[in-house]
């Protein structure tokens, strides 16, 4: 929209392109049009530094082409001995956007967001149109958001404007029918405010991914924590079970080492056999109790013979004991008989 002439010489190729309209005189009726017209194109001089720079906008003069009867008439731009003949911007729609955007803000905010002259049609000061050509996008969108918008709509105006007055114009919206669709215009919430949902979204989503993620790690851990307690509870069995097998050959080898063989033979004497002593006692024994002891050793072997016959032998030995006894009217002693020695059990002296 604007170009920075380099030097004096493109500045007089721009007034040399200009020849017919920048020496007319605002006090001759004929040229008063031109004249005002060179107020507006004429190069403005900004001081940049210690150096002096000139700005002017990208015009340009037309000539009109005959066409056929299909196309008529129509305007061609002369670009012959313009500096930026190179530079110059096609008409779009996005540059009467960028104007519509400018009359927005001036609307809504009650000020005009670059400085203008009194008819309100042309730049203030050559600072300002410098101003204009090098404004970037962080810049406009600070105008933008100190800027005091009353009402709950104010978001969406913010919204509208940031997108029509970007500094390239494929920046911005690009048709009409995208400024009417604005949810300014069509209702509804801001792009920005959309992203914003779309970004909490989005950010929700994440935290239920993690979520989900996190309870996955947790139930792997559950099971494997179940399955440890199964293996356990397995493990706690099969010991029991062997502790259980133990201790009954435990119990079984300790009732065979404590097994005794209870004597099931006796005899039965008509005196008793004498009490068992120790060698001392025997040696110092009496003359009549080694006699005595003899006779009990002859009834001894006698019962034991009685022992060692056959069976036939020892019932009828049992009945001619029995009818002894019972003709007798003596004394008699039973004693148990030791299987394994077959010697009567005597108990000891006290």
């Amino acid at each position: 929209m604007f170009y920075q002439l380099k030097n004096a010489a493109e500045e007089e190729q721009y007034r040399a392109y200009f020849n017919s309209i920048c020496s007319a005189s605002l006090d001759d009726p004929l040229q008063r049009a031109n004249a005002e017209l060179w107020k507006k194109i004429a190069p403005r001089k900004v001081k940049g530094g210690r150096s002096v720079k000139s700005v002017v906008v990208k015009t340009f003069r037309t000539k009109t082409v005959h066409g056929d009867d299909n196309v008529g008439t129509y305007e061609v731009a002369i670009t012959d001995g313009l500096p930026y003949a190179s530079q110059l911007v096609r008409a779009s729609p996005t540059l009467d956007i960028w104007g519509l955007g400018c009359m927005m803000f001036r609307l809504v905010t009650g000020s005009a967001l670059f400085a203008v002259d009194d008819k309100d049609d042309d730049l203030k000061t050559p600072e300002e149109m410098h101003r204009v050509m090098n404004m970037t996008d962080a810049e406009l969108d600070a105008e933008i958001n100190k800027a005091s918008i009353p009402g709950n709509e104010a978001p969406l105006v913010k919204d509208l404007l940031r997108k029509v007055l970007r500094a390239r114009p494929s920046d911005r919206l690009q048709s009409m029918v995208e400024v009417l669709n604005h949810g300014f215009f069509a209702g509804g919430v801001s792009d920005d405010a959309t992203n914003r949902m779309a970004e909490t979204l989005e950010e929700t989503n994440a935290a239920l991914a993690r979520l989900e993620e996190g309870q996955k790690r947790i139930e792997n851990i559950t099971q494997t924590t179940l399955d440890k307690t199964v293996e356990l509870k397995t493990m706690s069995l099969m010991q029991l079970r062997q502790l259980q097998k133990t201790e009954r050959v435990l119990l079984n080898a300790a009732v065979e080492g404590v097994d005794v063989t209870c004597p099931s033979c006796s005899i039965i004497v008509d005196a008793p056999f004498p009490l068992r002593r120790s060698e001392e006692s025997e040696a110092a024994g009496t003359a009549g109790e080694a006699e005595k002891t003899e006779k009990a050793n002859s009834r001894l072997r006698f019962m034991s013979s009685l022992l060692e016959e056959k069976a036939e032998a020892a019932l009828d030995c049992k009945d001619r004991l029995t009818r002894s006894l019972n003709k007798s009217t003596a004394c008699f002693y039973w004693y148990l008989v030791d299987e394994g020695t077959m010697e009567p059990v005597i108990p000891e002296c006290c």
